[in-house]
């Protein structure tokens, strides 16, 4: 039994009498080495088990953690509803289930992508599928899974031996490593049907960082334009209004060794509508699943409950960014610097989205503290906003400048028709009134908003615009939704 252990590398294994679905009791490592040291090792293993613990394969992952821990088991046997074994679960995977994947100091981090010869990949079984369909530029098919071995998984509806393949929309997985029931190791492989765009993909080295930034504050406190100035060109509009920016923009900072993908968010606010109350969840999201929080904090405006509602809801490891330094006297910056030292963050910086002062010390600061991982998002590619939200996102910026103080909220728009270099782009308000002063005098309004507009796109762009009233849109959850806020 010993010598067994010791090959599989399992500190319990499963006893079991007539067959797999008569599993009688759990053999524990540390009692075979006691018993071997006492001169014990002619016993048998039924001597020595211990009583099995069996939970139904319907139990939910939070409350089998609950019992595990009340009742100090580490394993169990799932079985089915007929009462044969369905497998067995570790204290481990139930935590990896809840937490995400733990890795302690014997287990060694591999790179998720790795070149092969003939413009093929080798990709680890965890790697989400989202990533690998972003690095070949294709979708797979549809389904309830997150990782590649997940996919392979699913689709075969058993475990995989080493060497079964998948194809999925011109590609073929094939498993190449297996530990346990686990897939570690998949070669990816497109082909000649599709150009050999695998080919053309820039792997990164195994040092390689990357990862996800969010930025997080009230609404107005400069989020936009510090992404901007940090991209080097706009990704996200900006204005005076407040919660101009309506959905999750993502800006990617690429570098040889470095990717960060930066989370441009809604200003968190109390809401007095459907869609403020969409643009405060949407930006609640984005403190989920990152990598790296930026607290955004306007050094022109005074800290108050808004601040402190969202500081709240920060990690302890959070990043303090006091903009508008360049606007702001001295002493306005000191303020605030010393008001969010009282919060559990690491690192703050005074900086100006405008001038660009402060911005370089921050990007470095958050390249120091990436993770190691894969380039998410092409070398090319600064932004994943989708070129017609684009053109809508800038027709909307331009009617805020010329918006009175209670028109901002109550302007949506988005493009309906996409035939370039011909764009047909909607706005919506809500009251015929709103509709004669989105239009102005004459159409002025409408006019030097397809001007502008048309400046910031490709020559030959032409661009027109329709005022549509939408009553109340701002108010009815189904009208927020389908404008995608």
């Amino acid at each position: 039994m010993l010598d067994l252990a010791d090959e599989k590398g399992f500190s319990r294994l499963p006893v079991f009498g007539d067959g797999i679905d008569d599993i009688v009791g759990v053999c524990l490592v540390k009692d075979l080495v006691r018993v071997e040291r006492a001169g014990g090792g002619d016993r048998t293993v039924v001597s020595l088990m211990r009583k099995a613990r069996f939970v139904p394969e319907t139990k939910h992952a939070d409350h089998l953690l609950r019992e595990m821990q009340a009742g100090d088991h580490h394993l169990a046997i799932v079985v089915d509803e007929y009462g044969g074994t369905a497998g067995l679960v570790t204290l481990e995977d139930v935590v990896e289930e809840l937490v995400g994947e733990i890795v302690d100091e014997t287990d060694r981090e591999e790179p998720l992508v790795r070149p092969l010869a003939g413009g093929k990949l080798l990709v680890h079984g965890r790697m989400p599928v989202d990533q690998l369909e972003s690095l070949l530029e294709l979708e797979f098919v549809d389904g309830d899974w997150d990782t590649v071995g997940g996919l392979i998984f699913s689709v075969l509806g058993h475990v995989p031996e080493v060497g079964e393949t998948v194809d999925s929309n011109g590609v073929q997985l094939r498993v190449e490593r297996m530990e346990g029931r686990r897939i570690t190791s998949v070669s990816v492989d497109q082909g000649s049907g599709r150009g050999g765009i695998v080919s053309e993909i820039s792997v990164p080295p195994d040092d390689f960082r990357s990862g996800f930034v969010t930025l997080v504050g009230r609404p107005n406190a400069g989020k936009s334009t510090l992404l901007n100035k940090i991209l080097g060109q706009k990704v996200s509009i900006v204005s005076d209004k407040p919660q101009t920016t309506r959905t999750q923009v993502r800006g990617v900072l690429t570098s040889d060794t470095h990717q960060i993908v930066f989370v441009d968010t809604p200003g968190i606010h109390k809401p007095r509508s459907a869609l403020g109350t969409s643009l405060n969840a949407t930006a609640a999201d984005a403190l989920s699943d990152v990598d790296i929080v930026c607290f955004v904090v306007d050094a022109t405006a005074p800290y108050g409950r808004g601040d402190a509602f969202i500081a709240e809801s920060l990690p302890k490891d959070a990043i303090v960014v006091v903009t508008k330094a360049d606007i702001a006297k001295p002493e306005q910056v000191l303020e605030q610097l010393s008001v969010t030292s009282q919060l559990e963050a690491d690192a703050w910086f005074p900086v100006s989205g405008r001038t660009g002062d402060g911005v370089e010390a921050l990007v470095e600061h958050l390249r120091a503290r990436l993770p190691l991982g894969p380039k998410f998002y092409p070398d090319d590619m600064v932004t994943d906003v989708p070129d017609p939200f684009w053109v809508a996102e800038l027709v909307r910026e331009q009617l805020l400048a010329v918006a009175r103080q209670e028109l901002p909220h109550s302007i949506a728009t988005r493009v309906t028709e996409w035939e370039w270099p011909r764009v047909r782009c909607e706005i919506l308000v809500e009251r015929e009134s709103q509709k004669a002063m989105v239009i102005g005098k004459g159409g002025e309004n409408l006019k030097k908003a397809g001007t502008a507009v048309r400046r910031q796109l490709p020559d030959g762009a032409f661009v027109e615009l329709f005022v549509k009233v939408e009553k109340n849109w701002q108010r009815r959850p189904e009208s927020v939704a389908e404008l995608g806020y």
